[in-house]
């Protein structure tokens, strides 16, 4: 049976493609191509066998499972895995680049730092137009992308065409990536109120560090803050900061001006806060280089906790997964700090964080964009994360109910259930509401899968979702991911601005283990920021900004 290669191009990035024609491939299907894939809506894909090799980021999940062979067999596309590391992805994927060999799909996380990268490849050429296929064989893509009427504008080219399809944020609750956890059966056993500001928040550490909070009765095991660098608590997502400063980011625009949080006196005053934290002993000394892998590790090592708080996008930050410490935590709401700010943390509809394009040297486009279509599919998530239907999950009866609290769409077969079944977030595209945090599925209450709140840790995320909505920050005033920078000031761009937000972070732990002091070297700092290259950072983002607002 023929074998023929894919060529695709997946870019996980934080920014959209939206900004480059680039390419000089003519988006008509090739004959071959027309003769291989089969019309929108019949499957499988493809009338014979098609060979698809995948360079991804992938570090714990075996790729190489019952869901791959499924799409084999269904879809007559076999995968063949290339998983990588993230540390040196950038570096790997500039490799290929340069040599004109990539595979047939490539994915990245954090690629948005490397100077020859997404927006570069577009303009390079590297990615297929696929305007006529959006017309031809899309169904899955264009329903999602009608449903956010600005998805279309985020991802067309400059030469008006369209070379990647958008991702972004499945669920509502996927925009929240930081959280505040506290140790829930200590505030029970301390009879204390879950706080809701700052000085709240606090009182209770301090609570947690002069008592017996877990209850073994040694008082002096307990750390009431346990930050890492997965989730740090000085950076621009910290629900530290935003019951300080009334945006998020570095960067931000205020009245049509860009600017730096870093020169404000808000700024100053959330490093005052975490200082004073830092200075209570409320924090663990190990905040600001430890890997998550280490709270959770300290917190496993007994049956008892010892970690009353700590930042984090979900559960699996207090305890590994698969045990049990986790179901003593619930989530903080947004905290409100000293004047009256209460601003949660997005990742912005704009951000398009998960790009995806056809390789622009693909002998079969078609096939290629019907996979990615499927993919963005509900059948296609929901083989992704859970399974197919009849066999891992069915349509839910009346009355079983999603976290919403809704009417469910589908039900799990918890008897069915296999481990090693899907691709988890490699599913290429981010597209369609309510699929990734399950507001489809119908909530399974165990005693193994509720918290001491009796909340599942999905119920867990989605009512601290609904609660962070309420703080969000104006998306007008957040600054775009999906930026244009001229390609003459694009390098000087990425050094500025790598230069500034690293003496943010430098000098701002600084500030927060007292190292530096907030009044005596504050204005230094200013001074080190403008050394750096400040103005000129923000006069450049300035430009870009008002260009792309014409």
């Amino acid at each position: 049976m023929m074998k023929t290669k894919i060529l695709l191009l997946v870019l996980f990035i934080a920014v959209a493609f939206s900004a480059f024609g680039g390419g000089e491939s003519e988006s008509s299907v090739n004959a071959a191509d027309a003769e291989l894939v089969n019309p929108k809506g019949v499957y499988p894909i493809a009338k014979e066998k098609v060979t698809v090799s995948i360079f991804s980021h992938w570090n714990s999940r075996k790729m190489e499972n019952p869901m791959t062979q499924w799409v084999a067999d269904e879809l007559n596309i076999e995968v063949e895995w290339a998983i990588q590391t993230r540390e040196g992805l950038d570096d790997k994927f500039n490799v290929k680049m340069a040599a004109d060999n990539l595979d047939d799909i490539t994915q990245f996380y954090g690629l948005a730092g490397s100077l020859y990268g997404g927006l570069e490849a577009v303009e390079d050429g590297y990615f297929y137009p696929i305007s006529d296929l959006f017309n031809e064989y899309g169904d899955a893509i264009p329903q999602w992308m009608n449903a956010e009427a600005d998805m279309w504008e985020i991802t067309r080219a400059s030469d008006g065409k369209f070379y990647s399809v958008p991702g972004r944020p499945i669920a509502f609750d996927d925009q929240f990536k930081t959280r505040i956890l506290i140790e829930q059966t200590w505030l029970d056993r301390l009879g204390l109120d879950m706080p809701t500001t700052t000085e709240e928040y606090f009182d209770v550490l301090v609570a947690f560090r002069d008592n017996d909070a877990n209850g073994n009765g040694d008082p002096n095991d307990e750390f009431p803050l346990v930050a890492s660098t997965t989730r740090p608590f000085l950076d621009f997502q910290s629900p530290l900061f935003g019951a300080f400063l009334d945006n998020f980011d570095w960067l931000h625009i205020k009245n049509g001006q860009v600017y730096n949080v870093a020169t404000t006196e808000a700024f100053r005053e959330a490093l005052r806060f975490m200082n004073r934290l830092w200075e209570e002993g409320l924090v663990h000394p190990a905040s600001m280089s430890q890997h998550r892998n280490d709270v959770r590790a300290m917190n496993d090592a007994n049956d008892y906790t010892v970690v009353g708080s700590t930042l984090g996008q979900h559960e699996g930050y207090v305890g590994a997964p698969g045990g049990d410490t986790w179901q003593a935590y619930n989530y903080l709401p947004p905290l409100e700090g000293p004047g009256g700010i209460n601003i949660t943390w997005r990742a912005p509809k704009n951000l398009a964080s998960l790009g995806t394009g056809i390789g622009a040297k693909t002998e079969v486009p078609a096939v290629a964009f019907r996979f990615l279509d499927w993919l963005s599919s509900e059948e296609g998530h929901l083989a992704k994360y859970w399974g197919i239907e009849g066999t891992h999950y069915r349509e839910s009866k009346p009355g079983e109910l999603n976290v919403a609290g809704e009417q469910a769409t589908w039900t799990e077969i918890v008897e069915n259930r296999e481990p090693e079944w899907g691709w988890g977030h490699l599913g290429v595209i981010w597209g369609g509401t309510g699929l990734f945090h399950d507001t489809l599925r119908a909530v399974v209450k165990t005693p193994e899968t509720v918290n001491v709140s009796g909340m599942t840790p999905d119920e867990m995320i989605y009512k601290t979702s609904v609660e962070y909505l309420k703080h969000v920050d104006s998306l007008d005033t957040i600054w775009p991911a999906n930026i244009i920078f001229p390609p003459a000031v694009r390098t000087e761009r990425a050094i500025l601005g790598g230069n500034v937000n690293g003496l943010i972070y430098e000098s701002g732990s600084k500030f927060v283990t007292g190292d530096l002091d907030l009044d005596a070297d504050w204005a230094e700092f200013q001074g080190q920021l403008e050394a750096a290259g400040l103005e000129r950072y923000l006069q450049i983002c300035q430009e870009a900004w008002e260009a792309r607002n014409k």
